[in-house]
């Protein structure tokens, strides 16, 4: 349902609506897992690049807080809670969304779950399962809901929030690595098939922050039980890393992408803190 729908206002210090150059002026952009963390620095400068943006969560305070953040900074928002593995309320959203600013033009799949911790033989199948579903059948879910809209206007992106954890092993912290890991596969099938008809679909690994998801784990007693050395080392990192600037290089990232600045990327796992221009000549390298 809807939670809270933010206006343009005026505001001093060259409010969003006066910046010059904005990437997105006129897109519709719709960031799952927004209300905190990578998804709200997203959904942000997203807003800050001119798009209207659609902040979808499961607390509502925190869609309307950071719906509010965007308003009160000149841009547009409306904020959205929805549990995303529920397909009834993800078409509710995205109805939503195209009443309020028309159809989907950018969707962020960036919602994620850490747990459930622990070997396999010892894990709930159930809540491994609720784990993949948030993981990829919410991105399922929601880039079934936007595709019409996308590709009967010519084009859009999709773009999903990965993690390192696509591309490694971690006994005790499988639900979160194999979830990671077919998102990204996913998202090379889905862009195989909708690139010809202008929509790209990307996976990106949004660099490392100790965000709320992080301190999630330290509080989380199976993750000190089974990952022991994991927990303290994440800990300590914690104390020590400032989040802000990777955030930020995470928001301007994604808005590069969802302004088509990479597609050239599409369809593979990427990592903010490659240089893109190089990898650009790497894929080059690769199919020449």
């Amino acid at each position: 349902m809807v939670t809270g729908m933010a206006k343009k206002v005026a505001m001093e210090n060259e409010p969003f609506a006066a910046r010059e150059g904005r990437m997105l002026d006129g897109a519709v952009a719709l960031v799952t897992g927004g209300g905190r963390g990578f998804g709200r620095a997203i959904a942000e400068t997203l807003a800050r690049e001119g798009a209207r943006v659609a902040v979808v969560a499961r607390t509502e305070a925190q869609v309307r807080e950071v719906a509010g953040a965007i308003a009160a900074a000149g841009g547009e928002a409306i904020g959205l809670t929805c549990d995303v593995t529920e397909r009834a309320q993800v078409a509710g959203t995205v109805a939503a969304v195209e009443r309020a600013f028309g159809p989907v033009t950018i969707l962020v799949n960036n919602a994620a779950i850490a747990g459930p911790y622990g070997p396999i033989a010892e894990t709930d199948p159930d809540a491994w399962w609720a784990a993949m579903k948030i993981h990829l059948y919410a991105p399922l879910l929601f880039s079934s809901a936007v595709l019409p809209g996308m590709l009967a206007g010519g084009g859009g992106r999709i773009i999903n929030v990965a993690s390192r954890a696509a591309i490694m092993f971690q006994p005790g912290l499988s639900a979160y690595v194999v979830g990671k890991s077919a998102q990204v596969n996913w998202a090379a099938h889905l862009d195989a098939e909708t690139r010809g008809q202008g929509v790209r679909v990307f996976a990106i690994q949004p660099g490392d922050a100790p965000t709320a998801f992080a301190h999630d784990t330290l509080g989380n007693a199976g993750a000190r039980k089974h990952l022991g050395g994991m927990v303290d080392t994440l800990r300590q990192w914690v104390a020590d890393v400032d989040p802000a600037p990777v955030l930020a290089k995470c928001g301007e990232k994604v808005a590069e992408l969802a302004a088509g600045r990479w597609d050239g990327l599409a369809g593979r796992y990427i990592d903010v803190d490659w240089d893109w221009n190089e990898t650009l000549e790497d894929i080059g390298r690769e199919t020449a």
